[in-house]
């Protein structure tokens, strides 16, 4: 079994400790919380650990609104 870590809002350094200590096996990355920076730090994050893994997160939701309403799909 695979362990990763959750890399959201508030990104701290528990992750690359983990990885560091080969406590986790890779990264799982939030969508909604990448700025325009993220891709050249996910690259430098690959150089750095290259055997770990990262996935996205891509959060897409489901919902009804009302009793009578159609179903919508919210992107994040």
């Amino acid at each position: 079994m695979k362990l990763y870590a959750q890399h959201g809002a508030q990104a701290g350094e528990r992750w690359r400790k983990g990885i560091r200590r080969s406590l986790i096996d890779g990264v799982i990355y939030a969508t909604r919380y990448i700025s325009r920076e993220s891709p050249e730090q996910i690259k430098k994050f690959q150089e750095q650990f290259p055997s770990s893994e990262r996935l996205f997160d891509s959060q897409f939701y489901a919902a009804f609104f009302g009793e009578d309403s159609d179903a919508r799909l919210v992107i994040c």
